[in-house]
């Protein structure tokens, strides 16, 4: 299905480089301390925090109201950047929990977390490593595992130059350039009437000379030594000239694969997707041309040509993403709410999902957060299955306090029976 234009689109080009990576390894551990009783007091009006499994080396990741413990492994990179992470040589205990809110917050992996810091001119990598993980309703102890993790050079600081010491030609500095934008991921398609449409001589366009710049929408990497186009990449794009006379009339269309201002991300360490909306813009940029040398295109094969495949896919991912930002609450900063529950205290989100597999497995994931004076829980229901209970802490009101309790991750794995 192609995607409707409205005035702006994408195809990364890739390249082969020869690249040297290492590999190290970190051995881990952790000494628990287990106490199966705890609960919380109804007594107290206030925020309480559990700890029913706890590891006395880990740091806390607080999910109202239990604490979970992870494991903090900091490395020195230099002028490395983290390729993978894995655990390997696990060794677990096990251990039954009758609270079952507890055990559904886990992931049923040891999940390796990872971020870059900046310290004094140095970076570092931390490494957040999940000690809990949950198999058909049964929490594993993580005991002992061997963290190894892969680096690979980038450009040192030292050797950066200042972007005006930079010098270089841009595509757009010459030629006429049509500025097209797009809302969402996907293909696209311009045909003679859409550029009609847009005040442009669709037969005065030299089809083997159109051209596609652009380099997705997500947006930039904050840290400046990351690796990024210097300038607009020329996308592949496939062209059909029905009738072969190198001009755009008719049926003839351009097509290409673009991506949008949000970037998905899949980690097979936890088998999970993340989604990044764009905290800036909403739509994602591309720029068209025609003239001069010829265009990048879609390479083609024949069929039967020799080529073969190793699996059959009959089913796919369907990733459906809400997202609103509607509220800031302290008026600064990015982070962003919405989908308010405030007047109505009960709110409904309907997808249908034509050509489910039946019984396969979904992922569901939200992240809310509570502003009460006194604690409150919020219960969500998937497809009609046993709700799930989050409960929030509270906040005072005061100026310097926080104003909300939050952001809580809520990560739930059920089975699909229907649409």
């Amino acid at each position: 299905m192609y995607k409707t234009l409205k005035a702006f689109c994408l195809f990364l080009l890739l390249h082969l480089v020869s690249t040297d990576v290492f590999a190290q390894q970190i051995p881990i551990s952790a000494s628990w301390k287990i106490d199966k009783t705890v609960q919380i007091n109804p007594d107290i009006n206030a925020t309480q925090l559990l700890k029913p499994f706890w590891c006395e080396t880990c740091k806390e990741n607080i999910e109202v109201p239990y604490i979970y413990p992870i494991i903090n492994v900091k490395v020195k990179l230099g002028n490395q950047k983290i390729t993978r992470a894995s655990l390997n040589q696990i060794a677990v205990t096990n251990e039954s929990y009758s609270n079952l809110d507890y055990v559904k917050n886990i992931l049923s992996t040891f999940e390796i977390k990872q971020t870059e810091i900046w310290e004094r001119g140095v970076k570092y990598a931390i490494f957040e490593i999940a000690t809990i993980r949950q198999v058909n309703n049964t929490i594993e102890l993580l005991e002992s595992a061997i963290l190894n993790y892969e680096t690979e050079a980038e450009p040192s600081l030292q050797a950066l130059k200042k972007k005006k010491d930079q010098p270089f030609t841009s595509v757009l500095s010459s030629g006429d350039f049509y500025k097209l934008s797009i809302t969402e991921t996907g293909f696209y398609k311009i045909t003679p009437t859409f550029l009609s449409q847009n005040g442009i001589d669709a037969s005065s366009i030299k089809l083997s000379t159109f051209k596609i710049y652009g380099n997705g929408g997500s947006m930039l990497p904050e840290v400046i030594a990351k690796d990024r186009p210097q300038d607009l990449q020329e996308n592949a794009i496939y062209v059909l000239d029905e009738n072969g006379n190198d001009v755009l009339d008719g049926n003839d269309y351009i097509t290409w694969f673009a991506q949008g201002p949000e970037l998905v991300n899949y980690n097979g360490d936890n088998n999970r997707y993340q989604y990044l909306s764009h905290d800036f813009d909403n739509n994602a940029y591309y720029f068209i041309t025609w003239g001069g040398t010829a265009g990048k295109r879609v390479s083609t094969s024949n069929s039967g040509s020799g080529t073969s495949f190793d699996d059959v896919v009959n089913s796919y991912d369907f990733i459906i993403f809400h997202e609103k930002n509607e509220e800031n609450f302290i008026k600064s900063g990015r982070q962003w709410w919405g989908d308010k529950m405030q007047t109505s205290l009960n709110k409904r989100f309907d997808y249908t999902i034509s050509g489910i597999v039946p019984n396969s497995k979904a992922q569901f994931s939200t992240v809310i957060g509570i502003r009460s004076l006194n604690t409150s829980y919020l219960s969500i229901t998937i497809n009609n299955n046993t709700p799930r209970l989050v409960y929030g802490g509270t906040v005072s009101g005061k100026y310097d306090d926080s104003f909300i309790s939050g952001p809580l991750t809520v990560n739930e794995e059920y089975t699909l029976t229907s649409n």
